[in-house]
């Protein structure tokens, strides 16, 4: 496609360029990189991804490393609206609720990732501080 869009001397779309950036973003947790410039990175792209489950995941979970709690919560609540059996973001707003003082709020999402998943260690630990 860029090459494509370089030989008809058309501009290169912005979105393109979104993309590439949203894929080192991706590329950069997969590494389990959380530093700074990933965050800001990430933050860059939310008006051109709001509407991405993957992004407000991958958002939302760099926001609560970096203890952003409320950002992390909407982020998280996004994903579960359209994937409510997603147990990764059950477990992450449980946490992010625990860490704001909403314990009966954190202890349902554990026990909500537990019944999708009974073995998962990280909602077994959740639910174990909250109770």
């Amino acid at each position: 496609l860029r090459a494509s869009l370089r030989s008809s001397g058309n501009p290169q779309p912005i979105i393109l360029a979104q993309v590439e950036t949203f894929r080192k973003m991706e590329s950069a947790i997969k590494r389990e990189r959380f530093d700074n410039s990933i965050l800001e990175m990430a933050r860059e792209l939310s008006s051109t991804f709001a509407e991405s489950t993957a992004y407000n995941f991958y958002s939302g979970n760099l926001e609560l490393i970096h203890n952003n709690l409320p950002e992390a919560e909407k982020r998280l609540r996004f994903v579960l609206k359209y994937e409510q059996a997603n147990v990764s973001a059950m477990v992450n707003l449980g946490h992010a609720l625990k860490r704001m003082g909403r314990l009966q709020e954190a202890k349902s999402f554990f026990e909500g990732a537990l019944s999708h998943d009974p073995n998962n260690t990280k909602a077994k630990i959740g639910l174990g501080k909250v109770d």
